[in-house]
């Protein structure tokens, strides 16, 4: 009996929580036209502190405004009124790329006489976006942060704010990039095949600046390269001093792979700089093979026939390692 009498009150439980509207206004706001809710929405970039190559994310400080009109929530005035969000309905929003974040403002609602309800937003914020680096050093990156309405496109639509346009702060704490063409825009997502909701997304454009990878990285590896080649300028005969020349040269290069791992994303493939550095490590180990062939043919009488090899390797050399460049900087190869 006791259990049966459980069980009844189970079903009638579920049916208040299921079928029975909750109190307050929690449904969507009916329009007058019969259209879809308009949500609009507006975002400030104020910080970009760090953009992460390899574990593909940034961190943002953002501040927005979320606004929407329910006739429900009229009132005299003659000013604007608080309520929290949890004693009104406001839009379900989801952000597909925010990892996690910390909100800085009370949720609370500010809503005017006409029945506006204006939501203000302050958040430092971790977002993932999958980032393209097979141009690194000398990539550009578009960043796009969606936000996806949890309904059906024809009940709510996401729209650019007219009223307060979406800016970006042109200082930025982040050092290595160049921040440009910020912009917003809205349209349509599936967030599964039986429904289509609209989306609004701001985005911006990041170009990285290459001078400090080139000044420390780029141009201290050529000069190592080079310097592999001073043993074609040394006679074969001399054998000690080109292969003092030769180890010196691989010793310094295996160093700079040390110093050069903790700089370059660590990624799944091959970038422009990974291209560059595998070739100029070729070049020099050839160089040391070089060395090896002409000291043997010193050390057996045929001196003369290494001499000619170092000549010829002192114009092929340079050649290869220029075609090397091209290649690793200026081709697409994608």
């Amino acid at each position: 009996m006791i259990r049966y009498f459980r069980i009844i009150c189970f079903h009638i439980f579920l049916t208040v929580f299921l079928y029975i509207p909750a109190w307050g206004e929690t449904g969507i706001p009916s329009q007058e036209d019969g259209e879809p809710m308009r949500v609009y929405i507006a975002f400030g970039i104020i910080d970009i502190y760090d953009i992460n190559d390899g574990k593909q994310n940034l961190s943002l400080n953002l501040v927005g405004k979320i606004r929407w009109n329910d006739p429900r929530l009229t009132h005299a005035g003659p000013g604007s009124i608080k309520r929290k969000l949890n004693e009104i309905w406001y839009p379900a929003l989801i952000v597909p790329s925010m990892q996690h974040s910390a909100l800085n403002m009370p949720r609370f609602a500010e809503i005017f006489p006409n029945g506006d309800v204006v939501y203000r937003v302050a958040t430092t914020a971790v977002f993932s976006s999958p980032m393209n680096l097979r141009d690194y050093p000398f990539d550009r990156q578009i960043f796009r942060f969606p936000i996806v309405a949890d309904y059906n496109i024809k009940e709510l639509l996401l729209l650019p704010d007219p009223e307060s346009p979406s800016y970006l702060v042109e200082e930025q704490t982040v050092a290595d990039w160049d921040i440009r063409n910020f912009g917003v825009a809205s349209g349509e997502e599936s967030l599964n095949r039986y429904k289509v909701s609209s989306q609004f997304e701001f985005y911006f454009e990041a170009v990285r600046r290459s001078e400090f990878i080139v000044l420390t990285f780029i141009i201290p590896l050529m000069l190592i390269v080079g310097m592999s080649w001073v043993v074609f300028w040394i006679d074969p005969l001399e054998i000690r001093s080109q292969f003092s020349v030769a180890v010196t040269t691989v010793l310094t290069l295996i160093a700079y792979h040390i110093s050069l791992g903790s700089r370059l994303p660590e990624i799944p493939y091959l970038t422009r700089m990974d291209i560059f550095i595998f070739s100029s490590t070729i070049i020099v180990f050839a160089s040391l093979l070089e060395v090896v062939v002409t000291s043997h043919l010193a050390s057996t009488g045929r001196a003369s026939q290494g001499r000619q090899i170092d000549v010829k390797c002192r114009w092929l050399f340079p050649l290869i390692f220029l075609f090397f460049i091209v290649f690793s900087f200026f081709i697409n190869f994608r």
